[in-house]
């Protein structure tokens, strides 16, 4: 995985686009990480809308399952974030 990869994820399920962001300062400071919808906007410009700041889990995937984001984490956690109260328009 290049760094790049690891601190920018985006997928897109359906019309719904997730992006996630790692900001790891490394010892400065701590993890997190931060994910968003994704709303296109005029002139192939886009609006991100935040749903949920997380502490640094390492390895993770992530999707979206009947209106929910679901992050799991490697050790087995899983988080649900319900996108109902997010909308692009």
């Amino acid at each position: 995985m290049s760094p790049a990869d690891y601190v920018h994820k985006e997928k897109i399920f359906d019309n719904t686009t997730i992006y996630a962001y790692t900001a790891d300062p490394g010892a400065m400071g701590r993890a997190y990480h931060h994910f968003y919808l994704k709303c296109p906007r005029a002139l192939g410009r886009y609006e991100l809308i935040k749903i949920a700041k997380l502490n640094w889990m390492g390895s993770f995937e992530f999707a979206v399952v009947n209106d929910e984001l679901i992050v799991d984490e490697e050790n087995g956690t899983s988080h649900q974030y319900t996108l109902s109260d997010f909308s692009c328009d």
